[in-house]
C-alpha cells in the first residue's frame, strides 16, 4: 500500500471512529464533505457546551471571584447550582467533571480507535488515530491544570488525618507545643484498660520535644460534647442556622433564574432583529445582499445559542413559603 493509500484510509477510519466514539462535551459533528452516499464528519465546537467547558477550567485554576480555586467536587456542585446540565440534560458528576478536566481533545488533540468497537478492550497504541480538532484551551492553561491535579492525587500525596477511633482525631492538639494528641493507653492492676488523649510529639522524642500533656479519653470527649450542647445546639441558634441556610439556597436558585432571565432576553432581542431585517427585505428597503446574508446568519446564530442554553436548563420547582415554617416548626420541636 502506498504512503498516499494508507493516509487516505487513515483519513476514512478517522471519520467512522468519530461516529463510533462519544462526543465530547463542548462539540457536535459537522458535515465537511459529501460524496455519494458517503458523508465525511467532522468534530466542531459547540458554542454553548464550549462557554461550560471553558468555565470549568476557569474555576478549577481561579475560583468564582468569591473564593479561590474550586476543586472537582467543588466545580460538580457550582455547575448544577446554578443549572448547568451536560449534553443529555442530566446533573454533573465528580467523574465527568474530572473526565473534562484531563481530556487533551480541548488542546485539539484528540484520540480514536482506542477501543474495539465490539469488545470495547483496549487497543495498542499504535493503533490510535490522532485527530486534530479545534482547541477549546489553551495548551499552557490546560498543563498547568495538569500538574494541580498530579499534586492533588491522594495516590501521589500522603492522605491527612481524616478519621480514627477516637473522637477528636485531628481535632486536639498540645497546648504546649501544638502537636496533635494521639491515643495512648495503659493498664491497670486490676487489668482495666485507660485510655488518653497524649501529645504525640512527647511520645515520639521526650521531653526534649516536649514536656508532655495527656488527659483522660471520657473527661475530654464529654467536655467538648457537654459544651456543644450548651453552646450550639440550642434553639434560638438551630432556627439562626437554618434560616441562613434556606437563605443561602434561595441566593443560589435567584442566581439561576437570573441566567434564565438573561438567556431569554437576548432571546427576544434576537427575534425582535430577525423580524425588523425580514420586515425591511419585504418592503423593499434594502436587498438581500452578503452584508445581510452574514448579519442575518449571526442573527439567527445568537437566537439558536440562547435557545440551546435555555433547553438545557431545568430549574427544580421550589416552595419557600412552606419550607421556611417547616424549618422553623422543627427548631421550636427542639425548644
Amino acid at each position: 500500500m502506498t504512503a498516499e493509500a494508507s493516509a487516505s484510509a487513515v483519513f476514512r477510519q478517522s471519520h467512522i471512529c468519530q461516529l463510533q466514539s462519544p462526543v465530547p462535551l463542548g462539540y457536535t459533528v459537522a458535515e465537511v464533505e459529501k460524496r455519494g452516499a458517503r458523508v465525511k464528519k467532522r468534530l466542531a465546537v459547540d458554542p454553548v457546551e464550549a462557554e461550560t467547558v471553558r468555565l470549568i477550567f476557569r474555576l478549577y485554576q481561579f475560583g468564582d471571584g468569591a473564593t479561590g480555586p474550586l476543586g472537582v467536587k467543588a466545580i460538580t456542585c457550582h455547575l448544577n447550582e446554578r443549572g448547568y446540565r451536560t449534553r443529555a440534560g442530566a446533573r454533573f458528576g465528580v467523574a465527568t467533571v474530572h473526565g473534562i478536566l484531563t481530556n487533551r481533545a480541548y488542546v485539539g488533540e484528540a484520540v480514536f480507535n482506542r477501543r474495539c468497537s465490539k469488545t470495547l478492550a483496549q487497543k495498542p497504541a499504535a493503533e490510535h488515530i490522532p485527530i486534530t480538532v479545534p482547541a477549546l484551551i489553551e495548551l499552557p492553561e490546560f498543563e498547568a491544570v495538569q500538574a494541580t491535579l498530579k499534586a492533588h492525587n491522594p495516590r501521589a500525596t500522603p492522605a491527612r488525618v481524616v478519621t480514627g477511633p477516637i473522637l477528636l482525631t485531628g481535632l486536639a492538639t498540645c497546648t504546649t507545643c501544638n502537636g496533635p494528641m494521639t491515643l495512648r493507653t495503659g493498664t491497670s492492676k486490676s487489668g482495666k484498660v485507660h485510655r488518653y488523649y497524649s501529645c504525640s510529639t512527647h511520645g515520639r522524642m521526650g521531653r526534649t520535644g516536649c514536656t508532655g500533656r495527656s488527659i483522660p479519653m471520657d473527661t475530654l470527649d464529654t467536655l467538648v460534647t457537654n459544651h456543644l450542647v450548651s453552646e450550639v445546639l440550642q434553639p434560638d441558634r438551630l432556627r439562626a442556622t437554618l434560616a441562613s441556610l434556606w437563605a443561602l439556597r434561595a441566593e443560589k436558585a435567584a442566581q439561576v433564574d437570573g441566567r434564565v432571565a438573561a438567556l431569554r432576553g437576548e432571546l427576544c432581542e434576537a427575534e425582535e432583529k430577525l423580524k425588523r431585517l425580514y420586515r425591511m427585505v419585504e418592503e423593499g428597503v434594502t436587498d438581500l445582499d452578503d452584508i445581510l446574508k452574514g448579519r442575518l446568519a449571526a442573527l439567527k446564530e445568537d437566537r439558536d445559542r440562547a435557545l440551546t442554553a435555555l433547553d438545557r436548563i431545568h430549574v427544580a420547582e421550589r416552595a419557600p413559603s412552606r419550607a421556611v415554617p417547616a424549618y422553623v416548626a422543627t427548631a421550636k420541636s427542639l425548644s
